[in-house]
């Protein structure tokens, strides 16, 4: 049976697909049945000889395809949904100089943006408890590449004459509906409550850390959609620090996400001690495009927009995130009353209407909020989206030094609230139930699908990883199941004895 590209795109992920019955199912089969589906032919003609991952551009079958290769020093050069994407392999190496990742990637396209695009997707370097890999899901992908794969070498495009209901790409959304999050809402399911985007609460003053910030901030990376990590000014008690002290406190909390998914910084200011710190804040935004490249969101109410001076804010941040309500009511779904007027800015990038929305999926209220314009231009302001150009790298070839740099950003106290996390993850589901021996491919997809703490936390243990890191990916692992899991385990309970002992 065919169905459109929209049909298809709609009901692919949560389903398995091993079109060619070799290793299970791994990347290369979404497109395969993706083809199969589309134009009820055998997969084959469209790769008469299909290769691995970054082989699939080349064999791709004229006929079919068009075949577009990546310009980097082009970045208006995007794909449109539905096109196939073809990464190269892993840029990062391992203790004998080989690729993480040389058989590259590829998955089938979304929400092609500047910076990355949201995909359809499986992860054939992941096993499961069951001896499987995931089923096919949505997920994030930069065009620069990242640990478990390549910068974008190219895309296919179908042709679309021989395609079974073709239609026309739609244009993007210029209105995209979010909700904002914080440790009032520890314990959401993001997966289950329908967003374009999320605002995440990072930290607070100077040393405050948001309950539930890292769970939040990795189910939103998972998810591959834009996100917003924002720090409140002075948080309460925490007031006193200097603006540059609290910039910083920020800045460390969300650096070890930075290259799992592109995030937009945002400053809060309603704490009512610095409520109406002008210089303050200027001060905090000047440090935090220090640190990051990046300005920041300025989040503030009409109240105090309008009791100050704020052009030299306007300058300094890249948008307002305004908080309106109105009659402060309750509202049920996304419904947003109209663009808000406001001072100082031209107008408010993104509006928070409501801090009672209900959505299905969570039993209690939410603050909703729409962004006036598109995905591509809620991404434009995150950390890294301006760097290189679009699939470019601005840095040599990562070494195993970069990777230690990465796992040494984490604090002690997050890596010790990350334990639970990495045994599940890394040892009961890398392990596949006792059947297969850790794989060093597995680090890199378990970073890039958004699995990075727990990683953090196996090689902060020394676990099992430095003996896989020095196998070849996917094919040499630990000599036995149990022997790697009891070592682990051991060295796990060895850094977190050590890490109470610090008193973190």
């Amino acid at each position: 049976m065919t169905m459109s590209m929209e049909q298809w795109l709609a009901t692919a992920a949560g389903n398995r697909y091993d079109l060619d019955s070799v290793g299970g199912a791994q990347c290369v089969d979404v497109p395969k049945a993706a083809f199969e589906v589309l134009t009820g032919r055998s997969w084959r003609q469209g790769w008469p000889n299909a290769g691995n991952a970054k082989d699939m551009l080349d064999n791709a079958s004229a006929e079919w395809f068009t075949v577009i290769r990546n310009d980097p020093s082009s970045p208006s050069q995007l794909p449109l949904r539905g096109d196939i994407l073809v990464f190269g392999p892993s840029q990062y190496r391992d203790g004998k100089g080989e690729s993480l990742n040389p058989y590259g990637h590829i998955a089938q396209a979304l929400t092609p943006v500047a910076a990355g695009s949201q995909v359809i997707q499986q992860d054939g370097g992941t096993v499961l408890p069951d001896g499987q890999h995931p089923p096919t899901a949505v997920g994030w992908l930069n065009w620069a590449g990242d640990l478990g794969y390549g910068p974008v070498l190219g895309w296919l495009r179908f042709r679309p004459e021989k395609l079974a209901g073709a239609t026309v790409p739609a244009p993007p959304p210029t209105m995209l509906h979010g909700i904002d999050i914080s440790g009032y809402q520890a314990g959401i399911r993001l997966a289950g409550v329908a967003h374009d985007f999320v605002g995440i609460k990072a930290t607070g003053g100077g040393s405050f850390v948001s309950i539930g910030f890292h769970d939040q901030i990795e189910q939103a990376i998972a998810a591959g959609k834009p996100i917003i990590a924002y720090h409140f000014a002075g948080e309460g008690a925490n007031i006193g620090a200097t603006s540059d002290v609290e910039a910083e406190h920020f800045f460390d909390t969300i650096r070890p996400y930075l290259g799992c998914g592109l995030i937009v910084p945002a400053l809060d200011n309603e704490d009512p001690q610095l409520v109406h710190r002008v210089d303050w804040h200027s001060d905090w935004l000047d440090r935090v495009r220090q640190l990051t490249g990046a300005k920041s969101l300025f989040y503030a109410n009409p109240a105090t927009l309008q009791a100050y001076n704020w052009a030299p804010v306007v300058s300094r941040s890249s948008g307002l995130w305004l908080p309106s309500y109105g009659a402060d009511q309750q509202v049920n779904g996304y419904a947003p009353p109209g663009r808000p007027a406001v001072r100082w800015w031209p107008s408010a990038d993104i509006h928070q209407y409501t801090q009672h929305g209900r959505l299905p999926g969570y039993a209690a209220d939410l603050d909703l909020n729409v962004h006036y314009g598109t995905a591509d231009r809620l991404y434009s302001l995150a950390v890294g989206a301006k760097t290189g150009g679009r699939g470019s790298t601005t840095s040599t070839t990562p070494t195993a030094n970069d990777l230690e740099e990465w796992f040494a950003m984490a604090s002690d106290a997050q890596i010790k609230s990350m334990f639970k996390s990495a045994v599940r993850e890394v040892l009961q589901e890398q392990y596949a139930g006792g059947k297969e021996p850790f794989k060093a491919g597995s680090i890199g997809w378990a970073i890039f699908n958004g699995r990075a703490h727990a990683l953090a936390a196996n090689q902060k243990a020394g676990g099992a990883q430095s003996e896989a890191t020095n196998a070849k990916v996917a094919a040499r692992g630990v000599a036995t199941v149990v022997t790697g899991i009891q070592a682990a385990v051991t060295a796990l309970q060895k850094t977190v004895a050590t890490i109470t002992q610090k008193g973190a």
